[in-house]
């Protein structure tokens, strides 16, 4: 008992690392202060992550060997010098280069930070050859992303020299490609390496005068014993003084992989398991080697391939090359891939073909599809785990015969972004009598604005109600209603259920429940489905008896005040109620 007195639970060392982890900047900066033990061990979690400002970080020369994540916005030579010469331990890296960046910001910081492992990368305008020779020095990268995010204007770039500059990275295994457009050939692309366009001129009256007064007050900085910055930069940062040139030197000449040659097409990256190109615009020029990548990418996994932005002869040819070169594939998902006369040739090959590794399957607003799942081979579907047809399959018949080959799938998500016709009699869901072939692995269940009319979604009901396995069901606010009325109605006739006569119709596996966000009208912001009110919760929980927790997506609560007093003062007040950002989900 008296040693266990002598144990203060705040001086071990493992309790404070996890309670750091949990504080906030300011928190963790009082920590600091309490005693010298407190701050050897809080400032390592403080400096963990740093966001670099054109403000500056004072005391950064002094403790910029903790820094293992580092994010900076719009960095020219003089942001890019000073990270150099004092976070030498980066790990992960979010680099925004500005358009004025000279090569000499990225070669010192290629020199001087060699244990980049994560690396996101946002350029402006274009990338050129001082963007790739920063990549070839990172020789543990692991993963990378670049391009320009969602929103933004797109970054032209050329395939040979990405890929050239790719091969000088042996341990890159994740890649993700955002925002590009293919435009230059390599020798021109090679010439241009040191042309940058001009910075755009301030247009506003505050702009001019701002532009103005820093001009006026800036002063030529004394280069003894200081970061060596560029000619013209400012000084304005009294914190800079502290701050000694470290850096390494390193020859601005351009790296021999990315001199103007033939590419070397058999050198493949062997650790490159994850791929994924969203918004990669070409266009119809032949010389655009689109297809080198997959040819190169032998051990790819996982491929996220959005087609809506390649042209048309670039789509077959990305296909094919697929098939004939990655036969590792567990996840493969495409976007706006359409079949017509140019890709039906490429899609039969492709879907065809058997794909023994492949478990995760999602095609997102792929039109004209419906055939391809026929086309895939028993034993390819049978090994399926996730799928997801998002605005793509709206074919009741198609989706029948796919899952009743699905003798493996836990996950299953269909999905459309409006509700669609009511279909005819003979293809609707309460056409089909076959047993789906998922009934004993099926846990999580996803369907939105596919089943419109109330018979089909009576006949999918009571195929849910003969899952074992399931827990999770993620539905809209009106098919939720759907469901509770035709379970309530198949109570008293228990129809549609392949054989099985129970009288009492419930879904007791059902231990968590996710509603879609509740549309909003534009213009009068009126709720376009009402909220669950205390009658619904009822009907809920009777039909769910075994409910844990309730999710929803969008920022409207899907209860009312009637519903939220009835959970509180009822038995079922053990059924927690929260965003699906906030926890994850039981699965």
């Amino acid at each position: 008992m008296s040693l266990a007195l002598k144990i203060n639970p705040v001086e071990i060392p493992e309790l404070l690392h996890i309670i750091s982890c949990h504080l906030s900047v300011g928190d963790q900066k009082a920590c600091m202060i309490v005693c010298r033990k407190w701050y050897n061990l809080f400032q390592a979690r403080y400096w963990n992550h740093i966001y670099f400002n054109r403000q500056g970080i004072p005391h950064l020369d002094k403790y910029g060997h903790l820094v293992r994540r580092l994010t900076v916005y719009r960095a020219d030579d003089k942001d890019l010098l000073t990270i150099a010469g004092s976070c030498h331990n980066v790990q992960q890296l979010e680099l925004d280069f500005g358009f004025n960046v000279t090569s000499r910001g990225p070669e010192a910081l290629a020199g001087n930070v060699p244990h980049i492992q994560d690396l996101h990368l946002r350029v402006t305008y274009s990338i050129k050859m001082k963007h790739l020779a920063f990549l070839t020095h990172q020789k543990r990268l692991r993963k990378l992303y670049i391009g320009s995010p969602a929103g933004c204007a797109l970054v032209s770039f050329n395939w040979e020299m990405l890929i050239s500059a790719l091969q000088g990275c042996p341990t890159l295994s994740s890649l993700h490609i955002e925002g590009l457009t293919s435009t230059a050939s390599w020798d021109q692309a090679a010439g241009k390496q040191n042309a940058s366009p001009p910075p755009p001129p301030p247009t506003s009256i505050i702009s001019r005068w701002a532009q103005r007064f820093t001009s006026q007050s800036c002063t030529t900085p004394n280069t003894s014993n200081r970061l060596k910055l560029p000619a013209g930069s400012s000084t304005k940062e009294p914190w800079r003084k502290f701050t000694k040139d470290t850096t390494t030197s390193i020859p601005a000449k351009i790296p021999e992989t990315l001199l103007p040659r033939q590419l070397d097409d058999s050198k493949i990256l062997p650790a490159l398991t994850r791929l994924h190109m969203t918004r990669v615009h070409t266009d119809s020029s032949p010389d655009i080697s689109v297809g080198l990548l997959f040819k190169m990418t032998p051990h790819l996994q996982d491929l996220y391939l959005n087609m809506g932005y390649l042209a048309y002869d670039h789509a077959p040819l990305c296909l094919d090359t697929i098939s004939n070169n990655c036969h590792q594939l567990k996840s493969l998902v495409f976007e706006d891939l359409v079949s017509n006369f140019r890709t039906s040739r490429a899609i039969h090959d492709f879907f065809e073909r058997h794909r023994p590794t492949l478990r995760h399957f999602k095609l997102k607003n792929c039109y004209s599809m419906q055939y391809a799942l026929d086309l895939m081979p028993q034993a390819t579907v049978a090994g399926l785990e996730r799928v997801c047809f998002d605005s793509t399959i709206l074919s009741h018949p198609t989706i029948h015969r796919f899952l009743a080959r699905c003798s493996s799938l836990q996950y299953f998500t269909w999905t459309a972004s409006e509700a669609r016709e009511i279909p005819p009699p003979n293809e609707r869901m309460d056409a089909f009598v076959e047993p789906w072939a998922c009934y004993e692995t099926l846990r999580h269940v996803e369907q939105r604005n596919c089943i419109v009319d109330d018979a089909s979604y009576d006949a999918f009901s009571c195929r849910l109600a003969l899952m074992p396995r399931l827990v999770s069901l993620h539905v809209s606010m009106d098919d939720f209603r759907r469901l509770v009325a035709s379970v309530e109605a198949s109570r008293s006739y228990p129809g549609h259920t392949d054989g099985d006569d129970q009288e009492n119709y419930t879904m007791e596996t059902i231990q968590e429940l996710t509603f879609a966000s509740i549309p909003v009208a534009e213009f009068s912001r009126l709720l376009l489905s009402r909220q669950l009110s205390a009658t619904d919760v009822v009907q809920m929980l009777k039909i769910f008896p075994h409910l844990r927790k309730i999710r929803y997506e969008g920022r409207i609560f899907p209860l009312d005040q009637g519903a939220r007093d009835y959970l509180q003062a009822s038995e079922a007040n053990h059924i927690s109620i929260l965003h699906v950002s906030q926890l994850p989900s039981v699965l």
